[in-house]
């Protein structure tokens, strides 16, 4: 109950952030951009969103394959719902649902978690990176190199926790505790990934830069669709700004934190203050019609089993 409150005063905060905003543009401003839009374009948003979601459940049906082989429609159709709750949740943490769905398919809980903790990591490694890279144009090669160091350390806790004996000893005894048998099995993947199957971890991090790729592609088509050309790479290092803040548990999965950077970012490379409200106005109506998709179409398939 009390975390159900929680999340509430997160999300109205949130809210709140947004609102500020957008009054202080103009609603009738941001409304008059919107209806000037393309929308030809702006059907690419959701096609384009829809792709990346297909791409990432690729990157995991890879990793998962080493312990039971997912068909990719269902892996797809998994990831679809468990996208739509991460908006929904704090830090992205909606993403751990896929746990109850590869324990579905015959993997046991601890495998899964690692499993997924091992994708996690990839990501964090690579979209990292690329956050360095960007930050070194955006804030200086002072403000990079500690964002490296901090990345650094954050891949090396993580690390140590997969893989050192002591760290998991120490989950084990004062973290699991009782819950410890349930989690049988997390090592022993994340060593097997090391020891044998080197490749997927390479494959599933360029398939984690493609997905971040296919992410840029949504606002780019939107900015088109309401008729400002960005450059991509301006806007994936934008968005890697934004993923940072989105991580901070003061607004529900960093709504109004993501939008508020991303302005003032935007602002400095030129883009008008309307444009940039009609891009995540945009952006929002996009994410959520395809989480309300992806949550109708798990329902049905379930009745149609139900039926069988």
């Amino acid at each position: 109950m009390r975390k159900a409150a929680l999340n509430i005063i997160r999300l109205a905060f949130g809210l709140f952030v947004l609102a500020i905003l957008f009054l202080k543009i103009g609603i009738e401003e941001i409304v008059k951009t919107i209806s000037g839009s393309n929308i030809l374009i702006l059907f690419l948003a959701p096609l384009v969103y829809i792709t990346s979601i297909f791409i990432a459940s690729q990157n995991v049906k890879l990793l998962s394959d080493t312990v039971r082989k997912i068909p990719s429609w269902s892996m797809f159709r998994y990831s679809m719902f468990t996208t739509s709750i991460s908006l929904f949740l704090p830090g992205k943490l909606g993403g751990f649902s896929m746990v109850y769905f590869l324990k579905k398919e015959g993997i046991p809980i601890g495998e899964a978690t690692s499993i997924l903790t091992v994708d996690k990591i990839i990501t964090v490694a690579v979209l990292g990176t690329f956050s360095v890279i960007g930050a070194s144009f955006l804030f200086g090669i002072v403000n990079s190199v500690w964002l490296l160091l901090v990345l650094f350390a954050l891949i090396v806790a993580a690390i140590f926790v997969l893989y050192s004996d002591l760290s998991r000893g120490l989950i084990k005894r004062y973290i699991l505790r009782g819950y410890s048998a349930i989690f049988k099995g997390f090592s022993k993947i994340a060593i097997e990934f090391v020891k044998n199957h080197k490749w997927r971890i390479g494959v599933n991090a360029g398939i984690s830069l493609a997905k971040f790729l296919f992410n840029g592609l949504v606002p780019f088509t939107i900015f088109l669709a309401l008729g400002q050309n960005v450059g991509i790479m301006y806007i994936l290092l934008i968005m890697c700004a934004e993923l940072s803040v989105a991580i901070i548990p003061i607004t529900l999965n960093g709504l109004g934190l993501r939008e508020s950077i991303g302005f003032v970012l935007y602002s400095s490379i030129g883009i008008p203050p309307a444009i940039i409200a009609g891009r995540y106005v945009i952006g929002l109506i996009n994410k959520y019609s395809v989480a309300a998709l992806g949550c109708l179409a798990l329902g049905n398939i379930k009745k149609v089993k139900a039926s069988i």
